[in-house]
């Protein structure tokens, strides 16, 4: 694990070029950025480091949001194991980050194949730093998650974890991905997904009211110009949907969504997806 993780959030770069590794020069086929916008990209350029200072105070809970992601992972593990000894095991972070909390989770597991995908280039080597060297392949892969699922060579998934990547998304774009996961999904597998979402009856308003309330108090443990970075860009970029809203979004597209952990402030939430 690296000595300063980020959080689970949407990977973009760090604050500056000097705070993270460079990134290539844009291609024509490269990311699309279609699940975030160039200003929300900006904005948390400028938050990264503001972020693990969250990470480090724990201030989002992600400490306990990786304690209820483990035992998932080892039971996902076990029944692929069992249901399919003759296929690879593999698990892909969609949406990686720098993996967060993260690394260590993932080296315990009996892994066949890791894949990381990120639409910033210069996260992910950060995310190869914090998990390699590791007891299985690695592939790292650039992309933007809605395209890359839509891919036709897109392949078939064993396990996938996705945390914080999809409530950038309109219900449109969520749903595209929900429906893009359960089709490339083999039979026996699983989709964790840890997101931001909305109190059930709350307006995205009355979201954002509890939401940047609780970031403005982060102000002081980590400093006012940490805490505004994060306030500009959840005010810029955050469309989280109501938890019984994306529940019902997920059913809709053929899983089985079971609620496995919501933090104490219930503005985040993780999902165990299961193909009906």
């Amino acid at each position: 694990m690296t000595p300063d993780p980020t959080p689970f959030a949407p990977a973009v770069p760090g604050v500056s070029t000097a705070d993270s590794p460079a990134a290539p020069p844009p291609s024509a086929d490269g990311p699309a950025h279609a699940n975030a916008a160039a200003e929300s990209l900006e904005l948390f350029r400028r938050s990264w480091q503001s972020y693990r200072l969250v990470l480090d105070h724990d201030l989002m809970e992600h400490r306990a949001l990786t304690a209820a992601l483990e035992p998932e992972l080892r039971a996902a593990c076990q029944r692929w194991r069992q249901q399919h000894p003759e296929l690879p095991l593999e698990l892909l972070d969609l949406g990686c980050g720098d993996l967060a909390l993260l690394p260590e989770v993932y080296r315990q597991l009996p892994l066949d194949r890791f894949s990381g995908l990120d639409a910033s280039p210069p996260v992910l080597p950060l995310a190869r730093q914090a998990l390699e060297p590791a007891p299985f392949p690695c592939e790292w892969i650039c992309d933007d998650l809605s395209r890359w699922l839509l891919d036709p060579t897109c392949p078939p998934l064993a396990i996938v974890v996705s945390c914080f990547a999809l409530h950038h998304l309109d219900a449109a774009g969520k749903r595209g991905v929900l429906a893009a996961l359960r089709q490339r999904l083999q039979p026996g597998g699983v989709v964790l997904l840890a997101d931001t979402t909305r109190l059930d009856g709350d307006s995205h308003a009355e979201h954002m009211r509890r939401n940047l309330g609780r970031v403005k108090a982060w102000a002081a443990v980590m400093g006012a110009e940490a805490s505004q970075a994060i306030f500009d860009h959840v005010a810029c970029s955050d469309r989280p949907a109501e938890l019984q809203e994306l529940m019902a979004q997920a059913r809709a597209c053929g899983w089985l969504p079971s609620l496995l952990w919501t933090d104490n402030d219930r503005l985040e939430a993780l999902l165990r997806l299961e193909p009906i």
